[in-house]
């Protein structure tokens, strides 16, 4: 029995996790660069971004992020003291 690679299965999901790999890895790079515009595929795909806004937001939700660790610092430090007397 001969099979061809276009009917092997192990190729199309070798095939398909790279094309979605490579999709995924261009999207991440393409949100930390921070281009305001982005055209792709001879201008099927374009892409116009409010970076200040975007950037404003990443700012935000960090602060945040900092500050439920602090809280959660803050918590633990408390248990600990209660359960020592």
């Amino acid at each position: 029995m001969s099979s061809s690679l276009l009917t092997d299965a192990v190729f199309w999901i070798s095939l398909a996790t790279i094309v979605v790999s490579a999709y995924k890895f261009t999207l991440s790079e393409l949100y930390k660069s921070k281009c305001s515009k982005f055209k792709c595929c001879f201008n099927l795909l374009n892409v116009e971004r409010n970076v200040i806004e975007e950037a404003k937001i990443d700012i935000e939700n960090i602060h945040q992020a900092h500050q439920e660790q602090d809280n959660h610092k803050k918590d633990n430090v408390i248990i600990e003291e209660k359960n020592e007397l």
